[in-house]
């Protein structure tokens, strides 16, 4: 007589499907822990440099009297990092129209001086690097040359760099951070965005009210998102607040200086 053994299936206990469970929900969070974390470093790295330039700026006001890109005395100073154009028939000549601003109290305020701040900055040695402001490649000065104009941020491959503009109904000079667009190195093309909405809230609640749109802190949509995408950073009007749901890089930041 041929006996057929029955095998036993045995289910998951509670007690092990409560440990299956735990250990999912110790690396979920482990996972959303390093996420926070990484926002708050990027956050903090861009805070740490925001610091350093506005130091350096107050400081060479100081020593100078005037603002970097705007003193129109820097050739006296700066007489030997003063150079014109790499490529130019004046090469290695010296020349106060290679250094000199114009005086009006705006660091950035049109052409080729609106990149004369960073070249100031590091010819004092108040900022580390080299900049050559608009003349130091020898082309225009339109087009942007990542590292050679102004410095990178530790954060998301950005650049920091002046403008003297009106931003949010406020008239002054703004350090800013944003991209360059890869495929058109144009000046007028760092306005990409650089940093999530949940950065740049994290900046602007650091060091200003966290709203996007008022204060001292502005963070707005990154050029690239009216193009591409229906991502935002944040809405118009000055009651708005950041879009956190948004994980990818939606904002560009603006940093206010003071008027002129």
């Amino acid at each position: 007589m041929l006996v057929l053994s029955k095998q036993r299936t045995q289910a998951f206990s509670l007690v092990e499907l409560s440990i299956v469970l735990v250990i999912i929900g110790l690396i979920v969070s482990g996972i959303l822990v390093g996420q926070s974390l990484n926002e708050s470093a990027k956050a903090q790295k861009v805070g740490f440099e925001k610091s350093q330039y506005e130091t350096a700026i107050t400081t060479f006001q100081a020593k100078y009297y005037g603002l970097p890109g705007d003193l129109n005395t820097a050739f006296n100073y700066f007489g030997p990092r003063c150079n014109a154009p790499v490529g130019s028939t004046a090469y290695n000549s010296q020349h106060p129209a290679y250094c000199n601003g114009d005086g009006d109290e705006a660091m950035a305020d049109s052409g080729s001086v609106r990149l004369l701040a960073w070249r100031h900055l590091s010819a004092a040695g108040m900022v580390p690097g080299n900049y050559q402001g608009g003349y130091g490649t020898g082309k225009d000065y339109n087009t942007w040359y990542p590292g050679e104009q102004s410095p990178k941020s530790g954060a998301n491959d950005g650049y920091w760099f002046f403008t003297s503009q009106t931003i949010a109904g406020k008239v002054g000079n703004w350090l800013n951070l944003a991209k360059v667009k890869p495929t058109d190195l144009r000046y007028i093309q760092l306005s990409w965005e650089v940093l999530n909405s949940v950065q740049a809230w994290k900046i602007d609640k650091k060091f200003d009210d966290g709203m996007p749109n008022t204060g001292n802190v502005i963070g707005l949509n990154g050029q690239e998102l009216h193009l591409h995408s229906s991502e935002r950073c944040a809405p118009s009007g000055s009651a708005s607040e950041y879009y956190y749901q948004y994980p990818s890089d939606t904002c560009k930041m603006h940093f206010f200086l003071g008027s002129y």
